[in-house]
């Protein structure tokens, strides 16, 4: 078989025979293990690094590290006892517990012997007597066990413990007077099950391919032995040399200025509110009287806020137009009153992103679209704005008006280009002007709300006037707020490929066709290599190919400004790695348009509806289309090698130094960026699971804790075991609360079995009745690891409103019991008070003291919440 292409062909052992039944099925998913494999390596590992440890040690070593529960296999207890007198009791525990004489001998130190030798001779088989094996008679004497009871029959009890999920029970193994154990039984220490339809087995004995690396690591014994056997020879020279891929890498968000940019727009909005006053003449040009600046909508809020804002001449930043006469003799004077407030985003955002295209656009355009609430009050202190610009006396009036207009900041460079222009005529537009009030101190009173775009955002997508009209202007615009602003483009392939990319761009006729981005680093990628790996030989790339064009003579100027792009770039443990994938449609296309160049006659016997595509959207502009659409791009994990995916880089690496790239883009994985992609947001949520520990879960719906478990096979012996607690229904104080729990890494088994059939249970034991995998649990027999539970707590938006003024009547000695009441009371009154509105909602429901008493608990500074073990 072939590993990967750097190191060639495999050969195995000739005649070396597999256990059939480990290779027999699928897993539960690509890249998984399964257990009993996990136990041969570290069998084999923990002897080649001669570590004392039996055979049966290290498939128990192997159990607790690899296993999600840490299940192993134990014998818990063994006993030999006369069987009259076992009859008398469900457990060993029950039976020490009487403790009436020398009734019965312990002996589970010679099972373990017998287990030990069992586990060699059956080549790694956990069970005792293991079914399908042929053990003959065995006596008390071959086992090493002293024959008490001579003439009596016996019984051998084997308390014990099963691999997978720990799950407890018990063997009787009956005894002759003599000691002689006619067929034994088997004792099933191992999980039991096939890999073959059996969910629960797979949940239990297999993991994958993250998780067998993380335990590998995790544990001191196995990470020193696999590090052994590379301190030995670790020569390389014999290898055969791998075949690069052939690919071509554009990386967008990686300098300091995209960076820049969506740091200005979180801190500052980076739109300017300007406000122009000015006097209306009905037979002249209408005068101007001052502009005021709205103070910057970052320092704004929610809450409208008044705002006083001093009137001056326009200064050397400004709008321009040449009806802002500016008089020496006489300067703006006065103040505008105004009331503003800002919200950002406008609307709260939609976490369920569509697939769609222009829904995807919608959504972050949504996002950094906010609302400026903006009420114009009145005016002071205006200066004369007759033609005479005669002296303004106590009773002079103004025909006084207010135009608002936006200025982009983000335009620093081209400050004009920032106002918001008028398609045709090309003026400055204002977002609105109010009524023209004659007074000498104007009053409008006027509030006008705008939807302002952050500034790099409005940048972004803004597009110059053009002299032919935009027929495609939305689908343009969506493509512009979607697609990634690409910074550097570099090109991997091999040595061949390097010496004819630099020769190509050498040639101006055949650079006019299309220069090749980046191909002066001498870099090499292969299937080998991780996509982590990757991003460490991309920082390199662009690091050599920096030193390339600062080193290049000719040009010298261009080459220094294309040098300083490669130098920005930065590659960061955010950046991920997404390769493009083409769609359905768009590969029908090519090979349409392909079969049409080879055979221009084929055109009749094209389907219509392909022609149409072709006539109306042409392979090459709906194939770009697609290149901007992040939707197009797959992330790739980075713990796999471009070899695990052989469908998308296998045909790149040929050798060949014509052949055709894959294409590859790094991006900042940011939270924009989840909204754009699809795939990338699905695949930080997978991602995310991986590394969620389940034991800080504190919702409103679950809660990590402890369940009692009885295990039926030993006894009705309980346990506490990890579960995931569902919140509580809702019901009359006072009774008895039921909680429905999951079991986390042994689901209930025989547990759920017995109490299926039987029904619900009026013992102790704590599982009262059982509904699919979820088991109802009182009370007494449920612990949160934490100390205030959310799920205990209430739910409803109208409680909280209510529960806050729970801390203050605690403090005056009020029960919590007194507290819920007092608080359903009140809502209830005012419930009774809009009873007779049309729209009257449901009777509220009552507030528990229970919510009560976790309220409190979550609101106290000195509380610790933190889970309890």
């Amino acid at each position: 078989w072939r590993w990967n292409q750097q190191y060639g062909l495999q050969f195995s052992t000739p005649n070396f025979e597999f256990r059939k039944e480990l290779f027999n099925t699928s897993s539960a998913k690509p890249n998984a293990i399964s257990l009993q494999a996990c136990r041969m390596i570290t069998t084999r590992l923990l002897a080649q690094s001669l570590f004392p440890v039996t055979n049966r040690q290290a498939l128990l070593i192997s159990d607790a590290a690899f296993n999600r529960a840490g299940a192993v296999a134990a014998i818990l207890d063994a006993i030999i006892v006369q069987t009259s007198v076992a009859d008398k009791y469900k457990s060993i525990a029950l039976l020490k517990a009487e403790k009436e004489g020398q009734q019965f001998e312990s002996c589970k130190h010679q099972i373990l012997l017998e287990w030990e030798l069992q586990v060699n001779r059956n080549k790694g088989c956990l069970d005792l007597w293991p079914e399908g094996v042929e053990h003959g008679d065995v006596s008390l004497s071959s086992l090493k066990i002293a024959n008490t009871w001579t003439t009596s029959g016996k019984t051998l009890w084997i308390r014990y413990a099963r691999a997978g999920d720990n799950e407890r029970g018990q063997v009787r193994i009956p005894v002759e007077s003599d000691g002689t154990i006619r067929n034994p039984p088997s004792v099933p220490l191992d999980y039991p099950g096939t890999r073959t339809g059996d969910l629960g087995f797979m949940a239990k004995m297999s993991l994958s391919k993250e998780e067998f690396v993380a335990c590998c690591l995790r544990s001191p014994l196995l990470s020193e032995a696999l590090s052994k056997p590379t301190m030995g020879y670790n020569n390389s020279e014999d290898l055969p040399k791998g075949v690069p891929i052939r690919l071509e890498v554009s990386i967008g968000n990686s300098t300091e200025a995209s960076a820049d940019d969506d740091m200005m727009d979180l801190w500052q909005v980076r739109q300017s509110i300007l406000l122009e006053v000015w006097d209306h003449d009905k037979l002249s040009q209408d005068d101007f009287l001052g502009e005021a600046w709205l103070t910057p909508l970052s320092d704004l809020s929610e809450n409208p806020r008044d705002i006083i804002l001093e009137i001056r001449d326009p200064i050397h930043k400004t709008r321009k137009s040449r009806n802002k006469k500016v008089v020496d003799k006489q300067p703006a004077t006065g103040t505008l009153h105004v009331s503003a407030a800002w919200k950002l985003p406008s609307e709260p955002e939609d976490a369920a992103a569509s697939s769609e295209r222009k829904d995807r656009a919608e959504l972050i355009k949504k996002k950094h679209t906010g609302e400026l609430y903006l009420k114009i009050i009145k005016a002071e202190h205006l200066k004369a704005g007759d033609a005479t610009y005669s002296k303004r006396t106590k009773n002079s009036k103004v025909d006084g008006y207010v135009c608002a207009y936006v200025h982009n900041d983000a335009f620093n460079e081209d400050y004009d280009e920032g106002w918001l222009k008028k398609d045709k005529a090309g003026f400055n537009e204002y977002h609105f002007c109010t009524k023209v009030k004659t007074d000498t101190i104007p009053v409008w009173e006027e509030e006008h709300r705008l939807e302002l775009m952050t500034g790099a955002f409005e940048k972004k997508i803004h597009q110059k006037r053009k002299l032919m009209p935009n027929l495609h202007k939305a689908r343009d615009q969506d493509i512009r707020i979607l697609e990634d602003d690409v910074d550097v483009t570099i090109n991997f392939g091999d040595s061949s490929f390097y010496e004819t990319a630099i020769h190509e761009n050498r040639d101006p006729a055949k650079r006019e066709k299309g220069e090749k981005k980046g191909v002066n680093h001498g870099v090499q990628i292969f299937l080998g290599d991780t996509i982590n790996t990757f991003k460490f030989k991309l920082q390199e790339a662009l690091t050599a190919q920096t030193d390339y064009l600062n080193s290049v003579t000719a040009n010298k100027e261009e080459a220094r400004m294309e040098g300083k792009k490669y130098q920005s770039a930065n590659i960061t443990p955010k950046h991920q790695v997404l390769v493009f994938q083409p769609s359905q449609k768009l590969k029908e296309l090519y090979e349409a348009e392909a079969a049409l160049k080879r055979n221009p006659d084929a055109r009749t016997q094209q389907p219509a509806q392909t022609l149409n595509k072709l006539k109306t959207r042409g392979y090459g502009e709906f194939y770009w289309e697609e290149r901007k659409d992040p939707s197009r791009w797959m992330p790739l994990d980075q713990v796999r090698t471009f070899g695990n995916y052989p469908q998308l880089f296998k045909q790149y690496a040929t050798g060949d130094s014509k052949a055709q790239a894959q294409f590859i883009k790094v991006v900042l994985g940011s939270e924009d960026y989840k909204l754009k992609n699809p795939r990338f947001r699905h695949f930080e949520e997978e991602q995310k699971k991986l590394f969620t520990k389940i034991e800080s879960t504190n919702t409103n719906e679950h809660c990590y804790g402890y369940a009692k478990y009885e295990h039926k096979d030993d006894g009705g012996s309980t346990e506490w075991r990890p579960v995931l607690i569902e919140r509580p229904e809702t019901g009359a104080e006072g009774l008895d609360v039921q909680y429905k729990v999951d079991y986390l890494y042994a689901p209930v088994t025989s547990s759920i079995e017995s109490s299926s059939r039987s029904g619900p249970s009026d013992d102790d034991s704590g599982t009262a009745a059982v509904q699919g995998t979820t088991v109802s649990i009182k009370e007494e027999s449920v612990l949160p690891a934490f100390a205030a539970p959310n799920i205990l707590g209430s739910a409803s938006a109208e409680h909280q409103t209510y529960l806050v003024e729970a801390v203050e009547m605690s403090m005056n000695g009020l029960t919590d019991r007194e507290i819920a009441e007092k608080l359903t009371k009140k809502m209830r009154d005012k419930w009774e008070r809009e009873k007779g509105a049309e729209s009257t909602p449901a009777p509220p429901v009552p507030i528990t003291a229970r919510a009560v008493q976790a309220y409190l608990k979550n609101h106290q500074p000195t509380e610790s919440h933190e889970p309890r073990h």
